[in-house]
């Protein structure tokens, strides 16, 4: 039988929290019972988010039965991972390339993740987006990427700064004021399933040299 899926709301778990009975002491423990609370509601949204991405991989499953082969045992076929969400990582940074004193390349980390947060290897097409917004003007786009299946697998990077996906995206910044970040989106599309994730970040312009 397949495994059910796991279902719970945030709103809840804030509910339970700061409905959690408080102690009748005087104003001296007032301080250490908010810093309980919220340290509680902290641990109930990191469940959520676990609970979350598990039900989506639940789901993958749930879609892919039918044309999975009923050869796999159900144990194989419910431990399997499946990417869930993706991320742009915060060593993210913005580089001077060819060292001519201006920014050229958005240098970015992705992170695949599976239902149990843990990173996941991925095969699909990744395209990315970056923007700058001027003081007077709408968004400008600054700069376009696009990995197809092979470029993506050659992206793959694992050493002592961790395990991700690394994409350059040549960029060109517009004349005049704008806020000292770009404004990055991904959009990835799961070969196998053909899902949609997308992830976004603010990625500081202050140049890095090579």
């Amino acid at each position: 039988m397949r495994p059910g899926l796991l279902r719970i709301t945030l709103p809840l778990c804030a509910w339970l929290a700061v409905s959690a009975p408080v102690g009748c002491g005087g104003k001296g423990n007032f301080a250490n019972e908010s810093d309980a609370l919220r340290a509680q509601v902290m641990d109930l949204r990191k469940q959520v988010d676990s609970l979350e991405r598990r039900n989506a991989e639940l789901e993958i499953e749930l879609r892919q039965g039918s044309t999975v082969s009923d050869a796999l045992p159900e144990e194989i076929r419910a431990a399997t991972p499946h990417v869930v969400e993706i991320e742009i990582g915060r060593l993210s940074h913005a580089r001077d390339e060819d060292g001519d004193g201006e920014i050229d390349t958005l240098l970015l980390y992705v992170n695949p993740r599976d239902g149990l947060g843990r990173f996941v290897q991925i095969v699909g097409h990744l395209s990315i987006t970056a923007a700058v917004l001027p003081a007077d003007a709408d968004a400008i786009t600054i700069g376009r990427a696009g990995l197809g299946p092979a470029e993506l697998r050659r992206a793959y990077r694992s050493g002592l700064t961790g395990v991700y996906y690394v994409a350059r995206v040549p960029v060109a910044l517009p004349a005049g004021r704008f806020e000292p970040a770009a404004t990055v989106r991904a959009v990835f599309v799961d070969g196998p399933t053909g899902r949609s994730l997308d992830a976004q970040r603010e990625v500081s312009l202050v140049k890095v040299s090579r």
